[in-house]
């Protein structure tokens, strides 16, 4: 995973009846990125969240962050994320898990051979 400002993030939680809230405001990357495999993004290559458990849940807000360098790699590269996966640890179906993007944008080029996207190159809900 390579990313402007971090590689991947990831969040596992199992004990249910949490609700985890990971914010990210205002990050700007103007600096390429460059990955020689898959998962490249101008905020972070990948993120990943999954809560378990009876009544978890996991919320990602993510406002005004931008990126408007160059972002190169294989594939699942994003303007500002490479790979985003949002789902629940042992297939929890009471798990409630959302995803807030708001006043984010990228202007800069992207390059890759599968799974390239403006903000996000793949996102992968597991269930």
């Amino acid at each position: 995973y390579v990313g402007g400002i971090t590689g991947g993030i990831m969040y596992f939680w199992t004990n249910g009846c949490t609700r985890l809230t990971a914010t990210f405001e205002s990050l700007i990357n103007s600096g390429n990125v460059h990955a020689e495999m898959d998962y490249a993004g101008g905020i972070s290559g990948y993120m990943a969240g999954d809560v378990g458990g009876f009544g978890g849940s996991m919320s990602w807000c993510i406002y005004d962050c931008e990126n408007s360098a160059s972002v190169v790699g294989n594939a699942n590269v994003g303007g500002l994320f490479g790979g985003f996966r949002n789902g629940e640890a042992g297939g929890n179906a009471f798990a409630r898990n959302q995803v807030t993007i708001d006043g984010c944008k990228s202007t800069g080029e992207l390059s890759g051979s599968a799974n390239v996207g403006e903000l996000i190159g793949l996102d992968e809900i597991v269930r």
